[in-house]
């Protein structure tokens, strides 16, 4: 490819990268554009981030930029790197990175760190797709690890045998990656990442490591093709403590990634992955990644909750109310997936969206400065009247504040008492 990758970045992007450049030219460093940036140019995709190499002292490089630009940088020395902010709605920040050598001491270990040049640090990424560099002085692709060559034949490809148990976390990034852009798994890299699994290289390394990963992976737009290669590669027990997907909840998630294109949907994937789950699983799963109690508790009543809805729904002559009442209470997240379990159900998702067009947004606009301007002395009577008056104002279809104070003004004598 003859195109500069640097035309391709926002001007205001463009113009700190050769800020940085020209003070490691100064210093007789080289730099380069790596990983996933290179990829995603070589794919014709968005760039998303921008990693930047030092073949030399990264953390000295940002720092004559700081003092030179009075610019805070952030340093992370044990890593050889530091952040460069950007002021860009798209990009962060710049991520300068010392091209280094990780040794892992043994497996699942997090990598220690030494000095080592570019193609050390090439040979320490995950895939041969993401060894892609781009040189900043000469303005070519940099590619020993012919990662140019797997990107046109749609593979994933690991640099070295025991690339999964050194960091187990490459088995999801293999399966994201796949999947994202539609490639197969290199042969030998299959047969790998199963040997990896069946010497339970999961249980080397912490959940936090592993937790960090299946978000990404769940925020993905193919996150049902994602959890049937979990299924397939026999690691959904692993991750998620249980068996199995069935047939509808991977119709479901389908809808969900029709529906949601943001990356806000982890939740609702949780919600369709934990439906048909008991309770044991699902406690098994948020104590191992330290779920908070609150989506823990969601997590586990959801489909109590929904199965007492729908058979609530199926009554003759419910009211407005009743029907706020009954959807109310509910996530947003949870509103989103009830929306797709009621699918086929229109006698009943008709409620579902009568609720979310017409009730959803109705709040009363009486305050407790009206309350007591009306003479009413605070205390609990003020929730029962705040409860009565949204009642009637959903049921009766009010629309003024005033109909809000003659119903007070009318009941008065008893909330005085």
């Amino acid at each position: 490819m003859n195109e500069n990758i640097l035309e391709k970045l926002p001007n205001k992007v463009k113009k700190e990268v050769i800020r940085l450049n020209s003070i490691a030219k100064e210093k007789g460093y080289f730099s380069y554009f790596i990983g996933g940036l290179v990829r995603d140019w070589v794919l014709k995709k968005p760039i998303k981030d921008i990693d930047m190499v030092i073949q030399g002292d990264a953390l000295e490089i940002a720092k004559i930029y700081g003092e030179k630009y009075n610019i805070s940088v952030q340093y992370f020395p044990r890593f050889q790197t530091a952040k460069i902010p950007l002021d860009d709605r798209i990009f962060n920040n710049i991520d300068l990175i010392s091209t280094r050598k990780e040794i892992y001491e043994f497996p699942g270990a997090l990598p220690k760190i030494i000095e080592g040049n570019l193609k050390d640090d090439l040979y320490r990424r995950d895939f041969s797709i993401n060894t892609l560099c781009y040189s900043l002085n000469s303005f070519k692709i940099i590619d020993l690890f012919q990662g140019e060559k797997d990107i046109k034949n749609k593979l994933i490809r690991v640099l070295y045998s025991k690339s999964f148990m050194d960091d187990p976390t490459r088995i999801l990034r293999a399966i994201r990656f796949k999947n994202r852009f539609e490639f197969k798994y290199e042969a030998y890299t299959k047969e790998y990442m199963i040997e990896a699994i069946n010497k339970k290289a999961f249980a080397t390394i912490s959940s936090d490591r592993i937790k960090k990963e299946l978000i990404l992976c769940l925020q993905e737009e193919k996150v049902k093709e994602i959890l049937m290669d979990f299924i397939e590669f026999n690691i959904i027990e692993t991750l998620f403590f249980i068996k199995d997907i069935s047939e509808n909840q991977f119709i479901w998630l389908e809808k969900v990634c029709k529906i949601i294109k943001n990356k806000n949907k982890v939740l609702v994937i949780l919600l369709i992955v934990f439906f048909n789950a008991n309770q044991e699983s699902i406690e098994k799963f948020c104590d191992f990644y330290q779920i908070n109690k609150d989506y823990k508790k969601l997590l586990i009543s959801n489909k109590e909750v929904f199965l007492k809805i729908k058979n609530e729904l199926k009554k003759n002559n419910l009211t407005p109310f009743e029907i706020y009442r009954l959807f109310s209470s509910l996530k947003e997240e949870q509103i989103i997936f009830l929306n797709i379990y009621l699918q086929e159900k229109f006698f009943i998702k008709k409620f579902l969206e009568y609720y979310v067009n017409e009730l959803r947004d109705v709040h009363i606009s009486i305050t407790g400065k009206d309350l007591i301007s009306l003479g009413i002395p605070p205390g609990p009577i003020y929730d029962i009247i705040f409860k009565r008056v949204l009642k009637n104002k959903i049921n009766l279809g009010w629309k003024t504040k005033e109909k809000e104070i003659e119903y007070i003004k009318k009941h008065i004598k008893e909330w005085r008492e």
